[in-house]
Parts: structure tokens; sequence; C-alpha cells
């Protein structure tokens, strides 16, 4: 039986951080694997080095195209992939040894379309490890689309996680948008029947200040925006008994958005206040179990736009968020 992992990894401009992560990649514990380098129109040398690991490691095939983003990139992997089973990994990213082995002994063993497992976070020398019990859990679908959209332990990531290839038969990443993991997360769960998820920091996720989610911008956080809302209409849609924690997913989302337009300096906030009615209708409607879900500075900020848009944006700067500092890839 085809038990090969297709590691899809999207390239660009990572010259001085993509040999770590291709080696880590090839130093995988589970050996049936084979590795496709996308080179999404790199302007530094790249694509040349994807090109030297080719020619002297059989499992690799490369991939040159023009610049297209991280969805497309993706997509063209998907498209030559031939293993049963697919993963991503980030070009400035590298995982542990046993990543791939443990992830495949987890959907084997519990019979999962998808496996996942926890992460570190590395910038300069600074590691942080999130989640490192060794606990393992199964999610079925409607607690696995639950545990998304409460996003604590399961968050919207691609990259910590293994897929079976069915999964992506009829979907792929949706191009020309910054948060894709956010838009296509909810797909995959919504098509899995469950997810296996073991709390062990095996992918190492470095913070780059220069990468595309690290650089902030007023279109980022439009796409963000109208990724959550195309997945609070799906998820009222497939799941309406999640209906309270879609409701606090959106709302976190607003605040965190708003946030970020304020630490920015940037002046354009009618995205934001296009969306206000929406906020204080599902505020209305469900603001003790929402505010109840929410840490305390934000549940400060809520308030104050839901008091006064201009007056809340004293209060974002009084509570001194950190811009992107402590939230991850996909995530503002």
């Amino acid at each position: 039986m085809n038990e090969l992992i297709s590691v899809i990894i999207p390239v660009f401009n990572a010259e001085p951080y993509l040999r770590q992560c291709v080696d880590s990649v090839l130093a995988q514990t589970y050996d049936d694997i084979e590795v496709i380098l996308v080179d999404d129109g790199s302007q530094d040398q790249s694509g040349r080095i994807c090109d030297d690991y080719q020619s002297v490691d059989r499992r690799i095939r490369v991939i040159h195209q023009e610049n297209g983003g991280t969805s497309d990139a993706r997509n063209h992997g998907l498209e030559i992939a031939s293993g049963r089973y697919i993963g991503f990994v980030d070009c400035d990213d590298f995982i542990d040894p046993t990543f791939y082995k443990v992830l495949h002994d987890l959907i084997v063993s519990h019979q999962s379309d998808i496996a996942m497992v926890s992460y570190r976070t590395v910038e300069n020398s600074k590691v942080s490890v999130r989640d490192d019990s060794g606990d393992e859990r199964v999610l079925n679908r409607e607690m696995s689309v639950q545990e998304l959209l409460a996003d604590r332990k399961v968050q919207n990531y691609v990259w910590n996680k293994l897929y079976r290839r069915e999964l992506f038969e009829t979907l792929r990443f949706p191009v020309h948008n910054v948060y894709d993991d956010v838009v296509i997360m909810y797909e995959l769960f919504q098509r899995s029947s469950s997810v296996a998820f073991r709390e062990e920091a095996l992918y190492n996720y470095r913070i780059r200040r220069d990468s595309i989610v690290h650089t902030d911008s007023h279109r980022k956080r439009e796409d963000a925006l109208r990724a959550v809302l195309d997945r609070f209409i799906a998820v009222e849609k497939d799941f309406p008994s999640l209906h309270t924690v879609n409701a606090y997913a959106f709302v976190l989302w607003m605040v965190r958005l708003y946030s970020y337009t304020v630490i920015e300096n940037d002046s354009d906030d009618a995205f934001i206040r296009d969306r206000m009615p929406m906020l204080r209708s599902l505020c209305a409607e469900e603001e003790s179990k929402i505010t109840k879900l929410l840490k305390p500075e934000k549940k400060v900020i809520l308030y104050a736009m839901l008091w006064d848009m201009d007056g809340a944006r004293q209060v974002v700067r009084a509570v001194r968020l950190a811009p992107l500092k402590t939230e991850k890839r996909g995530q503002i």
C-alpha cells in the first residue's frame, strides 16, 4: 500500500533559511517521503538552492513559477503530489526528525483524516514552546470545528498537520488571500471524519518581521476579515449548534483587526465599521457567553468599540497590545 507523504514547500526569497528547512524534512525518521519545492518567483538564490537539492536527492521535485503567492504555490504542488498523505512546511521553518512519523502514526492508529501536533516559535535566539504535554485525543467533525473556532489548542495553520490526500480532491487554496489558512482549514475540518491531536511540539515556526504575515498592511486586515466572515457564514449553515463559539470567533477577530488598525496608525477603519452592526447584533444576543471567553484586554477593547469607535482608539493604545508579537502565522 502506498504510504508516501508528499511535503509541499512554497519557496520565496528564503535563501538564509531554506537549507535548514529542506534538511530537516530530508532527515525525517519516516523515510517514505517526497519533497516538492515550489519556487514562487524568488529574486534571491532560493531557486538555485532548490535545483541543487533536486540534483543530489531523488526524493525532491522542483517547480519554478512566476510569483503567484503562497496559495498558488501550494496549489501547484498539490497538482503534482503523488503521496497518499499531504503535508506543508513553510520555507523559513523547520521540523523535528520525528514530525512526520508521529503524524502518520496518529492518522493510521486513529483512522483519522487529519493529524496535528503542537509547535514552537523561534525568534532569533528565543524559543517558546506551545502545548508540549504529550496528551493525545481524537476530535470528531463537530468537535474539531468547535476547537478551531475557539482558537486555542487547534488553530488555523496548515503546516503542523498531515492530511489524507482525498481531502484535496476538489479543494484548493484560495489565491490572492494572505489568510488562506483561515479559509481552507475550516473546509478541511468540515470534510474530515476526525482529527487526531497530540500535544507534542515538533514543528518550529520562525518569526520573521519581514515576512508577508508579519509585514502589516491594510489589505492584509481586509483579507483576514473577509476570510473570517466567509467562515462565519459557512459554519452557521453547516453547524448551527456551534452558533455561540462561531459568534465568539467573529467578535475576537473584529477586536484583533481593529486593534492592529489602530496600532499601525491606519485611519481607514471603514471595513471594520461596515461590520459593526453585525458585531452589535451578535453581542446583544450572546454577550455574556462571548465576553466570558475573551481575555480581559480584548473584552475592554470590545466594550470600547461598542460604545464609541473613535474613542476606542485611545483604549487600544492604552492597553498597548504588542503588534504581531504574541500572535502566530495566519492570525492577527
